[in-house]
């Protein structure tokens, strides 16, 4: 169940539990400017390449370590985003692409096609089915999203993943 269509932006809805069942993703929707639009569980994921990263620090934006995630397996963005087959109709159309992901609890985070096609952060953006060797639970939901390599992961780590929009500015 997506609850994330009718919540704004930074709000929790029902306002019940900061985490919790009611969140959970059963499915991760890859939509947008792709030529295939995509509705994958777990099972999915776990057929493709995986990649496990080891020892992550959580740290929010002002710069607090809020502790360090022992390992996350999953499968890295850009990997999904080839299968959805994203639509570039012209030579400067990436650097107007952008990607929205959205959790089923109304969390956002953004992040440039070339960011994660052209950069580092590419290489350790994945959305996490695993976390040290298990299944992600209730508190995660069954999809979850990482970029390993910013600075301060914190802030674009995502609970619930429910929702992966390919957008373009206009």
């Amino acid at each position: 169940m997506n609850h994330a269509e009718n919540i704004q932006p930074g709000t929790k809805p029902h306002g019940k539990h900061k985490y919790g069942p009611e969140y959970m993703s059963h499915e991760l929707k890859v939509t947008g400017r792709v030529e295939r639009p995509l509705c994958l569980n777990v099972a999915d994921l776990r057929k493709m390449a995986s990649l496990e990263i080891g020892a992550l620090p959580i740290i929010c934006g002002s710069g607090t370590e809020k502790g360090t995630i022992k390992s996350y397996r999953g499968v890295l963005l850009r990997d999904i985003l080839e299968q959805a087959s994203v639509i570039i109709t012209e030579h400067h159309a990436p650097n107007r692409l952008y990607l929205k992901l959205t959790s089923n609890d109304g969390y956002m985070a953004l992040f440039s096609w070339q960011e994660i096609n052209n950069t580092v952060v590419g290489e350790k953006a994945i959305v996490v089915f695993e976390r040290e060797g298990r299944p992600l639970d209730e508190n995660e939901g069954e999809f979850a999203f990482v970029s390993a390599n910013d600075y301060r992961p914190g802030p674009r780590r995502m609970r619930y993943l429910g929702h992966i929009e390919v957008c373009e500015v206009v």
